[in-house]
C-alpha cells in the first residue's frame, strides 16, 4: 500500500509541478504583452504631446526655440483623457473648419513675427471613426492601468488566457492610434523641411529684408496679400466689364490691405498689377484729361 501510496504521491507532484510551469509560462506570456502594451501607450503619450506642443507656436523668430518649450511644459502633466479632448478640439478638424483667430500678443512691427498653427483636416466620417479610437483608449487604459487584475484572474490558466485576449485587443487600438499619430508625425517633418528650404532661399530672405524682386519667377504673386484683396474686390464683376482701381483699392483697404506697391519692389501701382499677372489694365481718358486706371481680374 505505502509503494502504491508513494507513487500516487510522486505522479501528483509531477501534476502540480506541471500545471505550475503552465500556469508560470501563461503569466510570464500574459505578462510579456502587459509590458508592450504599457510601452506603446508611452509612445502614444509622447507623440500626442510633442504634436500638440508644436501645434501652434507663435512670437518673434529668435524666440521660437523657448515658446515651443513653454508649450511642451504646458502639456507634459495632462492626462491622456485630457491629451485626447486637446487633439480633437485644436488638432484633428472637420474638412472645412475655419482657422481659430489668435492675437498677436508680442507683436513687432520691426522683427521677424512669426505663428505656425497645424491641423490635421479629415473627412466627417474619418474624423469620427478616428475619434472614436481615441476615446476608446482613453477607456481601456484606465481598465488597464487601474482594474486588470481586478478584472482577471492571474492566478489561473483561464484567468491568463483571458487577461491575454484583452491585452491583444487593446494593443491592436493602441497600433492604430500609434500609426495615425506617427503618420502625422512624419507629414509634419516632411513639411518642417521644404518650410525651412523655402526660408533658406535668396527670395525669401529678400521678403524678410525688404529686397522683394517682382520680377522673379519664384514669386507666386496671387498669394500676396494686397493682390488677393484686389482680386476679391473685383471678382464679382460681369465678364468683360471694368473696375475703377481706385474703387478697388479702397474696398482692399476696407478689408484691411493697407499695403504700398513700394512693399513688393514696385514703382507704382501699375507696375505691380503688370509684375501680378493677375488682372487686365486699361485707361479712360475723362472730359477733362485725367487718366483712370481700370482693372478686371483674369479668370483663374
Amino acid at each position: 500500500m505505502s509503494e502504491t501510496t508513494g507513487a500516487e504521491d510522486v505522479t501528483s507532484g509531477q501534476a502540480d509541478a506541471a500545471r505550475t510551469t503552465h500556469l508560470s509560462l501563461a503569466q510570464q506570456d500574459m505578462l510579456c504583452l502587459l509590458g508592450r502594451c504599457i510601452l506603446r501607450l508611452q509612445q502614444v503619450e509622447r507623440l500626442m504631446k510633442d504634436l500638440l506642443a508644436l501645434s501652434h507656436v507663435k512670437g518673434l523668430r529668435e524666440e521660437l526655440p523657448d515658446r515651443i518649450l513653454e508649450r511642451k511644459d504646458a502639456v507634459a502633466e495632462n492626462t491622456l483623457g485630457q491629451l485626447v479632448k486637446l487633439c480633437f478640439e485644436t488638432f484633428f478638424v472637420r474638412e472645412g473648419t475655419p482657422p481659430v483667430p489668435q492675437p498677436d500678443d508680442g507683436y513687432v512691427p520691426s522683427s521677424v513675427y512669426r505663428v505656425e498653427r497645424w491641423t490635421v483636416t479629415m473627412q466627417e466620417d474619418e474624423l469620427v471613426r478616428v475619434q472614436g479610437w481615441f476615446q476608446d483608449l482613453v477607456t481601456r487604459r484606465n481598465l488597464v492601468v487601474h482594474h486588470f487584475i481586478g478584472k482577471h484572474d492571474l492566478w489561473s490558466e483561464a484567468g491568463c488566457a483571458e487577461g491575454k485576449a484583452y491585452l491583444v485587443d487593446f494593443y491592436a487600438l493602441l497600433d492604430k492610434v500609434h500609426q495615425v499619430l506617427l503618420a502625422t508625425a512624419r507629414s509634419m517633418n516632411e513639411l518642417v523641411k521644404l518650410e525651412r528650404e523655402v526660408e533658406s532661399g535668396e527670395t525669401f530672405r529678400a521678403l524678410v529684408e525688404g529686397r522683394f524682386d517682382p520680377s522673379s519667377p519664384l514669386v507666386d504673386w496671387s498669394l500676396i496679400g494686397i493682390v488677393q484683396a484686389l482680386y476679391q474686390a473685383t471678382i464679382d464683376l460681369p465678364s468683360g466689364e471694368w473696375m475703377p482701381f481706385d474703387e478697388a483699392l479702397a474696398r482692399a483697404n476696407a478689408a484691411g490691405a493697407d499695403e504700398s506697391p513700394q512693399d513688393y519692389g514696385c514703382k507704382s501701382w501699375s507696375h505691380l498689377l503688370h509684375a501680378s499677372r493677375c488682372f487686365d489694365l486699361r485707361y479712360r481718358h475723362e472730359a477733362d484729361r485725367r487718366k483712370v486706371l481700370l482693372i478686371s481680374p483674369r479668370r483663374r
